[in-house]
């Protein structure tokens, strides 16, 4: 597995160097498209095409982006893709993660809310699920220590984007 991990981060390097060159000649800015939810699960490769200094989108979740693409009203074959590394056909990020992003965004914003993984679990996500995601967030907190502009947008509860009731974010 370890080669295959290899092969796959040096594509993403690669690819974000040869980018890097033609928006240099070019004189073009690179903006990169993670968000949230790749960002807090290390769903990215450091270094990599999705680890770029300007990313406007890692304030929002996943569910959030897919929102933003419905009400700006992006061609179908735009908002319905799958999302995908790219890098190995038929390998979306779903699975790549391992969960379902409608569920590692609940998780996610569960922790950010200060919820146990019990308060959690009332939601309906099996409690193995939010402990494999939790994981997740905690091995990949090495990745996630480059240096990186804030994005104009926050999602989170505090983040003054969404519309909360009885102190729940919604």
């Amino acid at each position: 597995m370890h080669h295959v991990d290899s092969g796959f981060a040096a594509r993403h390097k690669y690819r974000r160097v040869l980018l890097e060159r033609l928006a240099l000649e070019r004189k073009l800015s690179l903006i990169g498209a993670a968000n949230l939810s790749e960002c807090d699960v290390g769903w990215f490769v450091k270094d990599g095409i999705d680890d770029l200094p300007f990313q406007p989108l890692t304030g929002l979740y996943k569910t959030q982006v897919r929102q933003l693409a419905k009400a700006l009203a992006l061609p179908s074959e735009i908002s319905t893709q799958l999302p995908s590394p790219d890098m190995a056909k038929g390998v979306t990020d779903e699975f790549g993660i391992g969960h379902d992003y409608s569920v590692v965004d609940q998780v996610i914003d569960g922790v950010d809310r200060g919820l146990t993984a019990q308060d959690i679990a009332k939601l309906g996500i099996p409690l193995g699920e939010i402990t494999d995601i939790q994981e997740l967030m905690q091995l990949s907190d090495w990745k996630r220590q480059s240096p990186h502009e804030a994005p104009p947008v926050d999602g989170k509860l505090a983040g003054g984007l969404r519309r909360t009731t009885e102190g729940q974010g919604s």
